[in-house]
């Protein structure tokens, strides 16, 4: 995942990974805070019995990618989207193509032990931030959980303390965006496109909104016809989050179209905001 650097201009000059950038921010303040604050807490979790079938539609019905695994209340380990793509999927095109002739094809109904990861990488309720990104660069992995004695009580992910740290550190303007996903997949042209058509959204965004974040989620999607794309957009600002979402054949198309739909959203949530502010005043002038 990499985040866009831009001079003062707004112009884009390079790009940084999120690890780097959590790496560095976690040298001020933004280090001593208890990632309890910014973690997932109400989580949801899964068996070690159960099938990787059901995982894969628990993901695709709650829009997530990693589930803790439990087992009578203890963690057992946790599996995500990218254990079940690189352990199960990629195997079995290997093995449905003749690359490895002969080996056994796993069903969809093994259970998801088989291919979750154990033992897991976790902190305290005390644990900070600093804490959980050296964890992560440590292991080089997306998320930690938060365990006190043998109890579960969050997950907390690089996602998470960026947009933690737009939030409740002392930047007043500016957006910061992150591309998740499978963003390198994108033709470099194109992605140069979308790194410019999101400067200029971002642009938009400091005069409407000040500040907050910008997270691109890339997923391609298998079909006959070409390579496909869904897109998930989430724009967290001071007071509000949202969200939209797209899917199409043309990444630079997709992200367009969720631009359109996002500055819409806003621009009439700031309607209806100024609408309502000029109807209390009047409300209030009537009893003066």
């Amino acid at each position: 995942k990499v985040v866009p650097i831009l001079n003062k201009e707004g112009n884009i000059i390079g790009i940084v990974r999120d690890i780097d950038l959590l790496s560095k921010v976690v040298e001020k303040k933004f280090g001593k805070l208890n990632v309890l604050e910014f973690a997932t807490t109400d989580m949801i979790t899964l068996s070690k019995e159960d099938s990787i079938g059901k995982a894969l539609a628990i993901f695709r019905e709650n829009n997530i990618s990693r589930s803790p695994i439990l087992d009578n209340g203890k963690v057992m380990g946790i599996v995500t989207m990218h254990d079940i793509v690189t352990k199960f999927i990629i195997p079995r095109e290997r093995v449905s193509k003749g690359e490895f002739k002969g080996e056994k094809i796993h069903p969809i109904t093994i259970p998801i032990k088989e291919i979750m990861t154990s033992p897991v990488i976790y902190v305290g309720l005390e644990g900070n931030t600093r804490k959980v990104i050296e964890l992560m660069k440590t292991h080089n992995i997306s998320d930690v959980l938060i365990i006190e004695n043998n109890k579960l009580f969050g997950i907390i992910t690089k996602k998470d303390l960026i947009e933690a740290y737009v939030k409740f550190t002392e930047v007043k303007k500016g957006f910061l965006v992150q591309f998740a996903g499978d963003y390198e997949l994108i033709d470099e042209f194109d992605r140069l496109k979308i790194l410019r058509d999101i400067n200029n959204f971002a642009t938009k965004l400091e005069r409407i909104l000040g500040s907050g974040s910008i997270v691109l989620h890339f997923k391609k999607l298998r079909s006959v016809k070409g390579r496909r794309y869904l897109v998930r957009m989430r724009l967290l600002s001071p007071n509000k989050t949202y969200h939209v979402r797209y899917e199409g054949f043309n990444a630079l198309d997709i992200v367009q179209i969720l631009l359109d739909k996002m500055e819409r959203i806003i621009i009439s949530d700031k309607e209806e905001k100024d609408d309502k502010r000029w109807r209390d005043y009047f409300i209030d002038r009537m009893w003066l």
